[in-house]
């Protein structure tokens, strides 16, 4: 499985016949996951920031991407460690699965503030 995630990243569609067409995870593996994965947490609103939440709260939410952030998955697809990150750089990738894990992570009781999303917000139309 391994060696099939850096061949197509951890987020792409498997060609293993024993995956089912729902998306790049097979069924069996996600209904157990998506029941003992809690929610994510709130997020803070930073100043006209609720539809930015509400997106970053739905994508906490998808069965694919919980199952991926909790196998410990790279979300950038790459056999080797984020080249953006290496240069210091900011990097969309690097952002996203951080905040994702943060807000999977953090109790539901508590909320946090997505301010590296928006400090880099730019980046993402880009």
């Amino acid at each position: 499985q391994q060696q099939q995630q850096q061949q197509h990243g951890p987020l792409s569609k498997p060609s293993s016949s024993s995956d089912t067409e729902a998306g790049c995870f097979p069924v069996t593996k996600l209904s157990p996951m998506c029941q003992s994965v809690k929610m994510s947490c709130g997020l803070t609103n930073l100043g006209n920031t609720c539809y930015m939440s509400s997106v970053l709260q739905c994508l906490a939410a998808l069965p694919p991407l919980k199952y991926a952030l909790h196998q410990g998955l790279d979300l950038h697809g790459f056999a080797s460690p984020c080249p953006l990150k290496a240069k210091n750089a900011p990097c969309t990738c690097c952002l996203m699965q951080n905040q994702m894990v943060q807000q999977l992570v953090t109790p539901c009781s508590q909320a946090i503030r997505p301010s590296g999303i928006l400090q880099f917000l730019h980046l993402f139309s880009k």
